[in-house]
């Protein structure tokens, strides 16, 4: 199983319930490719948060949101420079001979408002003068890619109830959720309109 894209969505039954959608490629024992495109229904589990989490520092730095002289290494770095952002999803695409990335999240501003974009295609063969980081980019993809198929073989938060980020080592900050193709929304909000927490390491 390749995972090709997966994408963090608000439950549409429930509004506290973190849902999946999955789109993926088999391949059978002749060697014959199926594409799958799955909107699964579990509760994520926090492992699959934290594991999208890791491609934060590579969001913020192939955007220019976080200074290249403020990281050395993506694996040890001081964490507020990620606390704001938040990952929703990610895309393998390009072409099969040489394959990138896409990382789509939102970063929460000072002010209380919401950016929210999506990088470049970075391509895994960079050369010399790509970015610096692809080899942990790609270990933080796999990452990710490990507990989005743990998740289709059925790994789901414990108890829908229960927060899925109740952690102390988070904070949790009041948010509005970020409309498809909308880069900034109030930090007030609208009428008719729900709030939801989200967590920022």
């Amino acid at each position: 199983m390749e995972i090709k894209k997966a994408k963090i969505l608000k439950s549409k039954k429930d509004a506290g319930v973190r849902t999946l959608t999955v789109e993926y490629v088999t391949t059978d024992k002749e060697g014959k490719e199926d594409y799958h495109a799955d909107e699964c229904g579990g509760h994520i589990h926090p492992d699959l948060y934290n594991a999208f989490q890791l491609l934060a520092i590579h969001f913020g730095l192939i955007l220019e949101i976080i200074d290249d002289s403020e990281v050395v290494n993506t694996l040890k770095y001081d964490p507020e420079l990620t606390s704001r952002i938040v990952i929703t999803s990610f895309s393998v695409g390009g072409k099969d001979e040489d394959p990138g990335l896409t990382i789509s999240g939102y970063k929460i501003l000072r002010s209380g408002k919401i950016f929210t974009t999506s990088t470049p295609l970075t391509k895994f063969d960079q050369g010399e003068d790509g970015y610096d980081h692809i080899d942990n980019l790609i270990s933080a993809l796999d990452s990710a890619k490990s507990e989005v198929r743990k998740y289709l073989e059925g790994k789901y938060a414990d108890d829908p109830q229960l927060d899925l980020f109740d952690d102390k080592s988070k904070t949790v900050v009041e948010v509005l959720e970020p409309e498809e193709g909308s880069a900034f929304e109030s930090e007030k909000p609208k009428r008719g309109r729900k709030k939801k927490e989200v967590v920022t390491e």
